[in-house]
């Protein structure tokens, strides 16, 4: 599937900040709905998250009256990205299976026929040209617009902007000097969609008085959590009342910035960015269609297009889970190096439905758990059935879950390693169900014996210090784990075994 890349230069910046932030398999840019008519510049589709974006650059004319130009620049940078956004809003609501991505409309952009359920919808409007001025005007800053959400949005004061979409449309505005800081900051869908969402809240509830840059919103927005343990617009810790107002003053963003536990922070997360190339990866050979077939009765491999599902709910993850989850994983390789074994699993679980419904597990395999003269695909064969068996297993074991999405790989991080993605849903749990899911669990070995179980959970501001009070944490969740020694008995499938006897072996060593 060939996706375009921007038409313009702000265009391709757009594409490549999205890309980068969301991911390439849930991002898009230039669709059309009609021929030769543009829907959207980008449009970001995660589940029931969209976010439709329009970029526009507008050359600030700086010989004519400011009133003049401002309101020109306005017209064009903004309010014409109002009425695009309008109208590709009512056209994804109405229309989602008319959406294409090149300018004849002979392909169909078919994510959006894979949620059926009502959309969670964001509009922004990108608007470029106006950052130089408006340092001028201001004499300093950054270039970013004032948030006045109470100036007209028709025409609001020079250098200012609230919601433009008036009151029946809700529409964020970023520019050059601001877009990139709040991507590179909230880079996951999860992230970006939480701040639009407690933005526009914090705007229509009249909450805001204003604020000298989006980058100093958002400063304020990342210093405090909510009861849920949501970073939200507080007052000294609490909700805002009716009729109290936040002024946010030039240069909260450079002071948050600054500050030593967001520096702990950004170093704490740069392991997390292992879980953003393991989704790469697998959206790569997904849209290669090189990705292995699993076992033919859990139905759920790329090939049969669950896989995109399994990947979809690996990017709804956000930063801070993302290195909960990298921990794990790179964790895991770390366990089983020190114990010496051939197998090893770990389940990142929920503990409550409150805390949670998608489980994620990894299984490390080492190929010397194989007979000798065994195939590599006969290995990779063996480690899908088990993973498989593992993840339903684990929904069997946890009926709160909806889904369980199973990772497994080589037993050593290297260059040549391979990887198996399995998309796992919950079943009605009849009693053949359960049946037959603790029989496999029993051939394969699974869950018996040593098994250890302990909570996790980790802070987004290590040590948090200098009056942030940020502590955000992933959903708790507990470590499953269990490690098979070298030389323990594993069980395989019956035409496992029958390949291993003729090899006069019984066990798997």
């Amino acid at each position: 599937m060939k996706k375009n890349l921007g038409l313009t230069r702000t265009e391709r910046f757009l594409g490549r900040l999205a890309n980068k932030s969301f991911l390439s398999l849930w991002s898009y840019s230039n669709l059309f709905r009609d021929v030769g008519k543009e829907l959207c510049d980008l449009l970001v589709i995660c589940n029931d998250i969209v976010i439709i974006f329009s970029d526009k650059e507008v050359q600030f004319d700086n010989n004519s009256d400011l009133s003049i130009a401002w309101n020109r620049w306005y017209n064009r940078a903004i309010t014409k990205s109002v009425s695009q956004l309008r109208r590709a809003f009512n056209w994804v609501n109405r229309h989602r299976e008319r959406i294409f991505l090149d300018p004849q409309c002979s392909i169909r952009m078919e994510l959006l026929d894979k949620f059926s359920g009502d959309l969670e919808i964001h509009l922004v409007a990108i608007a470029n040209g106006a950052s130089r001025r408006c340092i001028e005007y201001f004499k300093g800053g950054s270039g970013s617009l004032v948030i006045k959400p109470d100036e007209p949005p028709e025409s609001p004061s020079p250098f200012s902007v609230g919601n433009p979409g008036g009151k029946d449309l809700f529409v964020h505005v970023f520019d050059e000097s601001n877009l990139h800081i709040i991507l590179q900051e909230l880079d996951t869908i999860r992230d970006f969609s939480d701040y639009l969402k407690s933005r526009q809240n914090l705007i229509q509830n009249d909450s805001l008085y204003s604020s000298a840059s989006e980058e100093d919103l958002f400063a304020v927005y990342m210093k405090d959590v909510n009861e849920s343990g949501r970073h939200d617009f507080l007052i000294r810790s609490k909700p805002i009342l009716p009729g109290e107002k936040i002024v946010v003053e030039e240069g909260a963003y450079r002071s948050f910035r600054n500050a030593a536990p967001y520096k702990r922070k950004k170093k704490a997360d740069r392991q997390s960015y292992f879980w953003d190339h393991l989704i790469e990866k697998f959206a790569n050979n997904l849209t290669a269609g090189t990705l292995a077939k699993v076992p033919e009765y859990l139905g759920r491999d790329g090939q049969s297009g669950e896989a995109e599902i399994g990947l979809r709910y690996m990017a709804l993850e956000n930063r801070i889970s993302r290195r909960a989850h990298s921990e794990a994983i790179l964790g895991a390789f770390h366990v089983l190096k020190k114990s010496g074994g051939n197998r090893f699993f770990r389940a990142m679980i929920p503990k409550t439905p409150d805390q949670g419904n998608t489980g994620f597990c990894i299984l490390l395999m080492k190929r010397d758990i194989m007979p000798p003269g065994s195939t590599y695909d006969q290995y990779r064969e063996l480690r899908a059935a088990t993973l498989g068996c593992y993840t339903e297993s684990l929904l069997e074991r946890n009926r709160h879950l909806k889904r369980v999405i199973g990772l497994a790989t080589e037993g050593e991080i290297s260059s040549r390693m391979s990887e198996d993605m399995i998309y796992h849903e919950a079943p009605e749990w009849t009693g053949e169900a359960i049946a037959n899911a603790k029989e496999r669990a029993r051939k394969f070995d699974i869950f018996t014996g040593n098994l250890k179980e302990r909570a996790y959970s980790s802070s987004e501001y290590p040590e948090t210090d200098l009056g942030l009070r940020g502590s955000f944490s992933p959903i708790p969740y507990h470590f499953l784990e269990r490690n098979l020694p070298t030389g323990e008995r594993l069980r395989g499938n019956r035409k496992q075994r029958r390949a291993a006897a003729s090899k006069k072996r019984s066990r798997f060593q």
